[in-house]
């Protein structure tokens, strides 16, 4: 979804905010959902991205540890959350790790149910196999040899455009709880606001419900499903 109809949806048909008067703060509100709301959304919803591997091109000199250098992660500046899955490219095995990619629209119902997965896949039907993320940009990896590998990385959305629709709901209602934090702060001193197109009265009780409406979500999201474990398989983010 694009960032203005997401803004449209937030600011002017959730929030009314244009009969606030409050339009200047749309620049701040924007600035507040870039650097808080979408990175702690992205722990509980990430964006996936799959990339080739070739653990001896990128060795460490500490054992079974590399640095996970990839061109459009460094290029772009996109932040690891985790590491969701790793399979050799070719080969029946990795035929077998594929079957968990089909395309699939994910819902907080498939979050839910398979939230403790992703972090137990490397020791469930291929026990012999480890992998495991090192902040800030290292993999260890134990029983993949020298084959090439595909390695799927949970990363924070890089935009809004960037969440599906399938949670764009989940997104929206945090977002509303965090626009209410921000503007209910950064307003409850003043009664009424002078601008040059006169006074306003300012009518914050929509606003004041926002730290109750986010931790009611935020419990949700830890009671229904677990940040930074969703599921490797149920991504249609490519």
């Amino acid at each position: 979804m694009k960032l203005n109809t997401i803004l449209d949806i937030l600011l002017n048909q959730r929030l009314g905010m244009p009969d606030y008067g409050l339009s200047y703060l749309y620049p701040e509100i924007l600035n507040n959902l870039q650097t808080y709301t979408l990175p702690i959304f992205s722990q509980y919803f990430p964006c996936y991205r799959r990339y080739p591997f070739t653990p001896d091109d990128h060795k460490t000199g500490d054992e079974n540890e590399y640095y996970l250098k990839i061109t459009e992660i460094d290029e772009n500046k996109l932040d690891i959350i985790s590491i969701a899955n790793v399979v050799p490219k070719s080969g029946i095995e990795a035929s077998a790790f594929s079957e968990g990619y089909y395309t699939l629209n994910i819902t907080i119902e498939d979050a839910i149910m398979n939230s403790l997965a992703s972090n137990m896949a490397s020791s469930s039907n291929y026990s012999y196999k480890r992998f495991r993320y090192i902040p800030p940009n290292r993999i260890l990896l134990r029983g993949f040899g020298t084959q090439e590998l595909t390695v799927t990385l949970k990363i924070k959305h890089p935009s809004f455009s960037a969440i599906p629709d399938s949670v764009i709901e989940q997104f929206i209602r945090l977002a509303l709880a965090d626009i209410k934090i921000f503007v209910y702060n950064k307003l409850k001193h003043y009664n009424q606001l002078n601008l040059p197109i006169g006074s306003i009265d300012l009518k914050l009780e929509l606003f004041e419900s926002g730290e109750a409406e986010r931790e009611t979500i935020i419990s949700e999201f830890n009671s229904k499903g677990y940040p930074n474990k969703a599921i490797y398989r149920y991504h249609t983010y490519e």
